[in-house]
């Protein structure tokens, strides 16, 4: 009975190690401590920088340019968690400065076995930065060599997952995913842009100097439910959250929101810089219009405030 009993231990270990993420801290939540100035590894667990210098951003930082979900590059929430990395992935007045972070792997990738591959990816526009552009090819290339800031990963036109579609969406995360069969025993993963811009495609929002992305939940499997199922997961969770809907998304003239329950709540409407547009306390009732014909187009950024929660929507103004 205990041969048999322990039979059934490792083979339910092996299946279950199998089909776990290889990516240590995927959602860049484990810390070892909270942001107070632009960089990455002073804060984060096992990832460090590969080339030049990728950001991190945790809502605990104590100084609002490295927080989320405001930050000195825009707005998001965490795709999950309440952290997320941003890296320069395209340059328009330089064919090589672009960002990359890399990880060690949990274990070795197998020769000839076939890996998925997925992570979150969402653009970001702030003037102010310079990052007014979007582009392609952003992805993943597994290495046998650790890069560091010292050794740095080259922009060699090459990945072993990317994407063809210039990424664009301010307001969701958007999933890069793909499949590729080993063919070295690669123990590391880095993440950004790979190419040169003469292999890049890119969209341009005015005068700029570059395309900035946050990037989360960093998944590598050789199971092709286990990163799906993660992102499911997450998606059903944040679905299950709100009690207040607000729509519609683009907005034009007027926004509505509805919630379930007539518990009173405050609302204040800023823009991308943080400026306050329209503000109202106590609002009862379980639906809401609120006209938008005198604010700019861009990015609405809307604060609730119930007495128990905090809900923050992201809304694009046409």
């Amino acid at each position: 009975m205990k041969k048999l009993l322990l039979y059934t231990v490792l083979f339910f270990s092996a299946v279950c190690g199998y089909a776990q993420n290889l990516v240590p801290n995927p959602s860049f939540e484990n810390i070892v401590g909270c942001p107070f100035s632009f960089g990455l590894e002073a804060y984060v667990q096992n990832w460090k920088s590969t080339r030049e210098t990728p950001d991190y951003f945790n809502s605990c930082s104590t100084w609002s340019g490295a927080s989320t979900p405001t930050n000195d590059y825009g707005y998001q929430s965490a795709y999950y968690g309440n952290a997320y990395v941003g890296m320069l992935t395209y340059r328009s007045d330089s064919s090589i400065y672009t960002e990359a972070a890399g990880i060690q792997l949990s274990q070795p990738l197998q020769i000839g076995v076939k890996y998925y591959v997925s992570f979150q990816l969402s653009l970001t526009l702030e003037n102010t930065t310079g990052s007014m552009a979007a582009n392609n090819k952003i992805g993943v290339q597994f290495s046998t060599i650790e890069y560091s800031i010292t050794n740095q990963i080259p922009v060699n036109n090459f990945a072993h997952v990317w994407t063809d579609s210039i990424i664009s969406d301010t307001i969701n995360w958007s999933t890069v995913s793909g499949s590729f069969i080993a063919d070295s025993a690669y123990s590391y993963l880095n993440l950004g842009n790979f190419f040169d811009k003469p292999f890049v495609d890119s969209l341009i929002y005015g005068t700029t100097f570059g395309a900035y992305y946050y990037f989360d939940n960093v998944c590598v499997s050789s199971d092709s439910l286990t990163c799906n199922q993660i992102q499911t997961g997450i998606k059903q969770i944040r679905n299950n959250l709100p009690l207040i809907n607000v729509f519609p998304n683009p907005v034009s003239e007027h926004f509505y929101i509805s919630k379930n329950n007539t518990q009173p709540y405050d609302l204040i409407v800023y823009n991308k810089f943080g400026q306050k547009l329209y503000e109202e306390k106590n609002i009862t009732g379980s639906n809401k219009r609120i006209d938008t014909t005198e604010f700019d187009s861009g990015i609405l950024l809307i604060s609730i405030k119930t007495k128990n929660e905090n809900f923050n929507y992201k809304l694009l103004k046409s």
